[in-house]
């Protein structure tokens, strides 16, 4: 990871901590105003969702390696929108 993208992690990168979906618990691993970045091991995916009361996921979307998921985040951070995929 370089540049923006190693700026960004570096900024919103957290201890990680568990986060639940359903019956199953993620890693949550960083986190910004709008969402969080999420490690989901049983889909060796790294994804993003917003974390509701306690550690329940809503607005899951799940987006390959680290480095795809902090470049899509950071641009969701930087256009308050969305990537559409």
């Amino acid at each position: 990871m370089t540049g923006d993208d190693l700026a960004w992690w570096s900024e919103h990168r957290v201890d990680p901590f568990h986060v639940i979906v359903g019956d199953r618990t993620h890693y949550a691993v960083a986190a910004s105003v709008s969402c969080t970045l999420i490690f989901f091991d049983d889909e060796d995916e790294f994804g993003s969702a917003n974390l509701r009361t306690g550690a329940e996921l809503a607005d899951i979307a799940l987006y390959g390696d680290l480095v795809d998921a902090v470049r899509i985040l950071r641009d969701q951070t930087r256009t308050g929108k969305p990537e559409v995929r």
